[in-house]
């Protein structure tokens, strides 16, 4: 696969921010979001055939980082978006979101945040995962650009 060295990012609002574009322009807000998306792309139809697999893209402290990989069968040249969790950790929802993009004619994947796949299912143990990653901003930072470079490498 090669694909072009474009990134956005999408970050939850946990983290602080909803959409930073690393692109060399901003992207323009649009009433109609999905066909601005697709004015962006290729302009594959939603129809599109696409790939999905669990990918490992790097370690720290013997932790895995666990991504969730989709994109369209038959792109070249697509630009790439990271899609990162809320606090739940990496559950359906973000992974769906992944699907969408790549649907879209995006190369998108579903990061860890957390490592190794954690995922909370009741509000206490999401808050801990939070907390711990923002206690180490240091690590998380680490983890954001491994998911960022092993993206520009595809």
């Amino acid at each position: 696969m090669h694909f072009k060295p474009f990134v956005s990012v999408l970050i939850s609002t946990v983290f602080g921010i909803s959409l930073l574009s690393c692109a060399s322009t901003p992207a323009q807000e649009s009433p109609d979001a999905k066909q601005d998306l697709q004015s962006t792309t290729t302009n594959f139809p939603e129809s599109t055939e696409i790939v999905t697999k669990e990918v490992t893209y790097g370690t720290i402290d013997k932790t895995k980082l666990i991504g969730y990989l989709a994109y369209p069968k038959f792109a070249k040249n697509a630009p790439s978006v990271l899609v990162v969790h809320e606090w739940w950790g990496q559950t359906d929802y973000p992974r769906k979101r992944a699907e969408m993009l790549a649907k879209l004619g995006y190369v998108a994947m579903a990061v860890d945040m957390y490592g190794n796949r954690a995922i909370a299912d009741h509000p206490k143990d999401a808050q801990k995962f939070m907390q711990a990653a923002m206690q180490n901003i240091s690590a998380s930072e680490k983890k954001f650009k491994l998911a960022m470079d092993f993206v520009n490498k595809l």
